[in-house]
């Protein structure tokens, strides 16, 4: 019961994925290089869930989520600090011994708080179906619609955590959150992840039209978990990222469908774009989950 508990948190992408934690707070540094010139991105994200409502049949969770992410010497173009402010619900009920539905849905305010107003909310909504085999192999599937300030987002989402063995572990949201994890101790493991983190940021431009910026980044890291206390951990990730996207769009210039992140139909030009592959590294702190 403790388990579904804490996996009834997970609320899949940006963040459709965070991790089975009940509290995380951690920053993040990126460091892209392109030619001469070095440009640098710092994340801070913190994430706090509490129940609801529960009983033994369904539960309902809330969460609250933020998130600020600096972009330094980026051309004048570019905005130099975004926000990110999320509420999420998330009922799930169980249907029978093994089977479980998940509904979810999110709402946030994302920009750079300059001229806050309504055309600054996206939303996110979603369902997952979950199938508990045994004690150690949980398996769901499910769909998410973002309306993103480009169009419409579906991500398919697959959730899948496998006790392969005593130590390893094969566990997330697969596309874009699968993790290995090796446990070392009772108080420590160790692991390889793949996170896929798409975002999209209204700003005040200058210009006649209103513009957003779109962040694409695809992070596989090495990470390290330590358990200071009952149920607080920290943690310490370093790796590469093959393709990180820095894109300023006209908000006019919508594309219709997207998969994850591919264009379904008609693809934004951007007005602004850097690409670059870059070294990212990030700690944080945690309660739950371990």
């Amino acid at each position: 019961m403790k388990k579904l508990l804490i996996l009834s948190f997970m609320f899949p992408l940006a963040a459709l994925a965070q991790d089975k934690d009940l509290f995380n707070l951690s920053y993040r540094y990126t460091k892209l290089k392109s030619g001469d010139t070095t440009r640098n991105v710092k994340t801070f994200d913190s994430y706090l869930a509490v129940p609801l409502f529960h009983n033994k049949q369904s539960r309902l969770l809330g969460s609250i989520a933020y998130r600020e992410v600096w972009l330094d010497n980026f051309v004048n173009d570019y905005p130099g600090l975004v926000y990110g402010t999320s509420i999420k619900l998330a009922y799930q009920t169980r249907l029978n011994e093994h089977h479980q539905l998940r509904i979810f849905a999110q709402l946030g305010a994302y920009s750079d708080y300059k001229d806050l107003s309504s055309d600054d909310w996206r939303w996110t909504t979603g369902a997952e179906y979950i199938i508990q085999k045994t004690g150690d192999y949980t398996f769901g599937f499910g769909l998410a619609y973002t309306k993103q300030f480009y169009g419409n987002q579906i991500t398919p989402l697959i959730q899948f955590d496998k006790q392969l063995s005593e130590r390893w572990e094969i566990a997330g949201v697969f596309p874009i959150n699968p993790k290995l994890e090796y446990k070392i101790s009772d108080k420590s493991k160790t692991g390889i992840e793949l996170n896929v983190d798409i975002n999209t940021y209204r700003f005040n431009s200058t210009g006649e039209t209103d513009q957003y910026l779109k962040t694409s980044q695809y992070n596989f890291s090495l990470f390290y978990r330590y358990e200071i206390f009952k149920n607080w951990s920290i943690y310490i990730k370093g790796g590469v990222s093959a393709k990180q996207q820095f894109g300023i769009y006209n908000q006019s210039d919508n594309a219709t469908w997207t998969l994850i992140n591919i264009p379904l139909g008609k693809k934004p030009e951007p007005v602004e774009n850097f690409t670059s592959s870059a070294l990212t590294g990030q700690i944080g702190i945690a309660f739950g989950g371990f």
